[in-house]
């Protein structure tokens, strides 16, 4: 998982590897350990990003991103200005 840009403002994009189609919730959760966002979708295999707004999230702050599938998860840290 990469976030371009990190830290940011308004909006970031996350970039993943899928390494087979699947569906994946995204978890976002603040430093507190408090849930503050979810997201499911369908990812085709190979390189995929989604766009992710301050709006959606409601916080600023250290973030944590988690992806979640049947076979695997990742997790990574952004910050939110």
């Amino acid at each position: 998982i990469s976030v371009n840009p990190n830290p940011f403002i308004d909006k970031t994009s996350i970039e993943f590897y899928m390494p087979e189609s699947m569906e994946g919730t995204w978890e976002y959760y603040d430093v507190n350990g408090r849930k503050i966002y979810t997201t499911n979708g369908f990812y085709q295999k190979g390189v995929q990003t989604i766009d992710v707004t301050r709006n959606e999230l409601n916080s600023k702050g250290i973030i944590y991103v988690r992806f979640i599938s049947t076979t695997f998860s990742s997790e990574y840290k952004m910050i939110v200005l």
